[in-house]
């Protein structure tokens, strides 16, 4: 899995190089990072941190300088390996935006899957995939669109 999220990382840094050539914007800098957030809290949860604030407020910096920081950060953040921690609290926090819209047995189920994979009882793609599948059925838009669920080999063939 290491080598996938490797492989999205390096996918997710040339997006930001064609954002940076394309005269990148503030909206489209919320926009690229709103997408790319858990995947950034999987690598390094201190990047996630910076960089969260570093877009909520861009008025107070030139653009430029802006683009320059986040840029940075991202790099350095992805440059990172994720643990098998970081991608528990991740998978927690996006399961957490479904739940409510889950019934019992289907909140169990996640949680079990998440758990399994945080003792290494399962692959990362079982919750993966159960999280994926979960948000579809209930139409949760925002998890959707994290690169963090993107099924990697397959998001990448597409993305090609």
């Amino acid at each position: 899995m290491d080598a996938e999220f490797t492989a999205l990382a390096e996918l997710v840094l040339d997006q930001w190089r064609e954002f940076v050539a394309a005269r990148p914007s503030r909206g489209g800098l919320v926009k690229f990072h709103t997408c790319n957030k858990f995947l950034i809290l999987a690598h390094s949860e201190f990047h996630y941190r910076q960089l969260g604030p570093l877009v909520a407020a861009p008025r107070a910096i030139p653009l430029d300088e802006l683009i320059d920081r986040y840029g940075q950060g991202l790099a350095e953040a992805l440059s990172r390996t994720p643990s098998r921690g970081s991608h528990v609290n991740v998978l927690q926090h996006l399961a957490g935006m479904c739940k409510k819209a889950l019934d019992p047995h289907q909140q169990k189920e996640l949680v079990r899957a998440i758990e399994a994979y945080g003792a290494g009882q399962v692959p990362l793609d079982v919750p993966r995939d159960l999280l994926r599948h979960h948000a579809h059925a209930i139409g949760q838009t925002y998890v959707l669109a994290q690169s963090y669920l993107a099924p990697s080999s397959r998001w990448l063939a597409r993305q090609s």
